[in-house]
């Protein structure tokens, strides 16, 4: 028979790794509330017990779906075979407990299937703080697991003993209070006030509105910069890869139809979106970084009173981050906010913030029009600041979207609470960091890739057919770009273009390479896309504003479609959303190109 466990406790107590390390899987963990916002439920690894991690809250008044899952589980769940593992931060013990045993009370538990797990006791050791493990059990009176998920510390313990409760009598419900009066005499030697020095000693200043303010601009023009100068070297190094594979190819199958098809339908095409891996490999490293440090709960501070004008709060800032890598991953995070409103809104405007499938389209374009120049010693860069405004329109965008929204579709019925627990400043793990971020990448490669490959596929085909044609003008796909043309004009783009244009309605992503078989198609060096952009004079400076304006409105993702509409309400229709985007997209394209024209 299955023992079934369901892990309680705050946000930000360790619960989702305690959950990762004891059934060796890989949950999303951050350093922040809401970074765990599903029920999740895995077996331990040879045994008959089964986790189910819920999502944390902080008392028994809630707000958000999330929290409503979780106390009613909770409280609903009283089988014969299924306990509860609190999970509490060393840390703060004695707040901890005193939450944890007012909701055991509140919600009915029976305390007889509850076991405390204090986690983050590597902390304790780091700050040289002795905690009383007899005693604690002693007053309790329950089974206590003292551990640390982090460096698996008496994780080997804690799944052996999660079916000995027989050494402990059975309490009731009154027991609870005489527990709570008992934990006064708890004392801590030295008090974890000594341990929380350190952060409450940087929180005056990076909580400062002065302080704080510069350091979080900092940090993020930090961010973007890296993006740019950490990757070119690894950028350079798969571009080399590729053409060496390509010269490889050509003097192994010489000219002739199959040479083209290895070179132009399948390296190129596929190449166009691998070249641009670094530099999501980097953002998600920086971003994941931020979040273990404890510092990203920093910045939802600093940012709540901003967003709050534009009818958000601090909770829509990890969402708003974490779409900067993709908006789906986005969308899922914004479901912890805790208001109905501010969740849809932030879910309606997060298509438009800059996601790394937009990275190569701007990247391409940047390499085009802005040269390499460098300041403060090699510091900042010319391309690496194109970069942080594009991102900042993309913020831009975001908030007018979310202004609008809340003063019209989604007129404001009064604000909910905001509650953020500040999380201790933590080194990050930066190997395993490492490890998720490459896994990030492999994965992004393994969900676009196919559909770029078969995009590109029969892109090429279509370059070549009909067999009889003597030029690329007279091809399938050149003789569909003309189509285009009319829609093309007005913006200052030509047709190839309007082709890339509408193969990137499948994915962002294949821009880039339907632009690398097209114009390889026309070319000999199929690997050097820019310089053939800028031999072509296709792009102009306003035909280039024009194609970045409609890249950052348009809502060119199915997959970001199909998840608005599994989480937003029937009432919101995806295809009527979908209409606005690209309309917003186009006019505004149109318009920058008229003005800078």
């Amino acid at each position: 028979m299955i023992q079934r466990y369901y892990l309680l406790g705050k946000p930000n107590s360790g619960k989702t790794l305690l959950f990762n390390r004891l059934t060796e899987s890989e949950k999303k963990v951050a350093n922040y509330s809401g970074a765990t916002t599903v029920e999740n439920k895995a077996l331990i690894p040879g045994s008959q017990i089964e986790l189910i991690d819920l999502p944390g809250f902080y008392s028994s008044e809630v707000f958000s779906d999330d929290e409503k899952l979780a106390l009613s589980k909770a409280s609903q769940t009283q089988n014969a075979d299924t306990g509860f593992l609190y999970v509490i931060e060393a840390l703060k013990l004695k707040s901890g407990l005193i939450n944890a045993l007012t909701l055991i009370k509140k919600l009915s538990i029976d305390i007889n299937k509850v076991q405390f797990v204090f986690n983050m006791i590597d902390e304790l050791e780091l700050n040289k703080i002795n905690l009383p493990q007899n005693e604690i059990e002693s007053i309790l009176k329950r089974p206590c697991h003292f551990v640390s998920a982090l460096t698996k510390k008496n994780l080997t313990e804690l799944k052996m003993n999660l079916l000995s409760l027989d050494t402990f009598p059975n309490l009731s419900i009154e027991d609870l209070e005489s527990i709570q009066n008992n934990l006064s005499s708890l004392k801590l030697t030295p008090t974890s006030s000594f341990a929380l020095k350190n952060s409450t000693r940087l929180d005056r200043y990076l909580l400062s509105p002065l302080w704080g303010s510069v350091f979080f601009i900092f940090i993020m023009s930090a961010l973007f910069q890296s993006i740019f100068s950490w990757s070119s070297p690894f950028m350079d190094a798969i571009e080399w890869s590729l053409s060496g594979i390509s010269q490889g190819v050509a003097g192994v199958l010489g000219e002739g139809f199959w040479a083209n098809f290895f070179i132009d339908g399948i390296i190129t095409g596929f190449g166009a979106f691998v070249i641009f891996t670094p530099q999501i490999f980097i953002l998600t490293f920086i971003i994941k970084c931020l979040e273990a440090s404890g510092y990203l709960a920093r910045a939802t501070i600093i940012c709540h009173k901003s967003l709050r004008f534009f009818g958000l709060s601090g909770e829509s800032f990890i969402p708003l981050l974490s779409s900067h890598a993709c908006a789906i991953p986005g969308i899922l995070a914004a479901k912890s906010i805790k208001s109905k409103k501010e969740k849809w809104i932030t879910m309606l405007c997060l298509p438009l913030t800059v996601c790394s499938a937009r990275l190569p389209v701007y990247a391409l374009l940047i390499y085009m029009f802005i040269p390499p120049i460098y300041y403060l010693g090699g510091l900042f860069g010319s391309q690496g600041l194109a970069f942080l405004s594009l991102y900042l329109f993309g913020i831009t965008l975001t908030l007018i979207g979310s202004f609008l929204l809340s003063r019209t579709l989604i007129p404001n019925k009064g604000q909910d609470p905001f509650i953020l627990e500040l999380p201790s400043y933590r080194w990050p793990e930066f190997f395993n960091i490492a490890k998720t971020s490459f896994k990030v990448c492999i994965q992004f490669i393994k969900d676009a890739g196919p559909m770029i490959f078969f995009a590109n596929l029969g892109l090429w085909f279509l370059a070549q057919f009909p067999l009889s044609q003597t030029q690329f003008s007279e091809s399938y796909l050149a003789r569909m770009g003309r189509w285009l043309t009319p829609l093309m004009e007005p913006l200052g783009l030509a047709w190839e273009h309007g082709v890339a244009l509408l193969t990137s309605f499948l994915a962002r992503e294949t821009f880039v390479s339907t632009l690398s078989t097209i114009y390889s198609s026309k070319n000999d060096d199929p690997m050097a896309l820019k310089e053939l952009l800028i031999q072509s004079q296709s792009l102009t400076w306003a035909s280039g504003l024009a194609l970045i304006v409609f890249f950052a409105i348009a809502l060119q993702c199915v997959s970001t479609l199909a998840i608005l509409k599994k989480e937003l309400p029937k009432k919101f229709s995806v295809t009527m959303i979908f209409i606005v985007y690209l309309f917003a997209a186009y006019t505004l394209a149109w318009m920058t190109y008229q003005i800078f024209s």
